[in-house]
């Protein structure tokens, strides 16, 4: 069958323009509004979702755009930005009145970042923040060479500042 085609290149060929109220692919469950792919889909030349929420993986989406349990990105990510730094795998443009970047967690004792360089002579750099049950004491900041298993920098919740030590004295 074609649609604004006399040639179609599929059992079922649209060539123009469509709109669709709701539709299933590869399954029987639909509802109005959506759409429904049971399998694998490719979509060429971009896909542009407007209102409500969107989901990859769920079907429950609680926020603009929902991807669970994980996601891949390939090349360079922009959040806030079209167009990516160049050299930055991830790019993140916060606008004034926000401070950028947030990682927040409740379940362990250190959190933090890390910064690994596998070139040659390269290092395993952490940068983290400890609560309680860190060997590190609860509160404090630190910088771990994770390379060499040693806590370089660490700050104390008094202020105290160590440099190669975790035993801090005022």
């Amino acid at each position: 069958i074609g649609v604004a085609t006399d040639s179609p290149a599929q059992p079922f060929s649209v060539d123009s323009n469509a709109f669709i109220n709701a539709l299933g692919v590869g399954t029987a469950t639909t509802s109005a509004g959506g759409l429904f792919v049971k399998g694998s889909a490719d979509i060429y030349d971009g896909l542009i979702v407007r209102g409500g929420d969107t989901g990859i993986g769920t079907t429950s989406p609680s926020t603009g755009f929902s991807v669970s349990p994980t996601a891949y990105f390939g090349g360079q990510v922009g959040i806030n930005t079209n167009s990516p730094a160049s050299g930055f795998g991830l790019d993140i443009r916060a606008p004034a009145d926000l401070a950028g970047l947030r990682i927040h967690t409740s379940a362990f004792a250190n959190t933090g970042i890390a910064l690994v360089n596998f070139g040659t002579n390269g290092k395993d750099w952490r940068i983290f923040s400890a609560a309680d049950g860190s060997a590190l004491g609860g509160g404090s900041y630190g910088i771990y060479d994770s390379t060499a298993g040693i806590v370089r920098h660490i700050i104390d919740t008094n202020g105290n500042f160590g440099i190669g030590s975790t035993t801090l004295a005022n």
